[in-house]
């Protein structure tokens, strides 16, 4: 009898919480003036990237072109960290 009850609760349960679940409204004028834009360092094409785990704001990009890039503001700034070496690619 007590598993009864808690299968009844449980499906009273799982009919109301999608009611108590609300997405979120977004107003057109919020986004209305954004603009899409380049990520990445300008004018390549990313092999391979990866991440920091205990920062997500710093990444690392190996360019098709040659190179290796980091970011540590998220991907709004790229540096260059490659650059002094004597080979210009890179294996990833």
């Amino acid at each position: 009898m007590e598993n009864l009850k808690k299968i009844y609760f449980s499906f009273l349960i799982s009919l109301f919480i999608p009611l108590l679940s609300v997405a979120q409204k977004m107003d057109n004028d919020m986004i209305k003036d954004m603009q899409f834009r380049h990520i990445g360092p300008i004018g390549n094409r990313l092999t391979s990237v990866t991440g920091v785990s205990d920062d997500p704001l710093i990444y690392y990009v190996g360019a098709a072109a040659g190179g290796v890039w980091k970011t540590v503001d998220g991907g709004l700034n790229w540096e260059p960290i490659f650059d002094d070496q004597e080979v210009h690619s890179i294996g990833a």
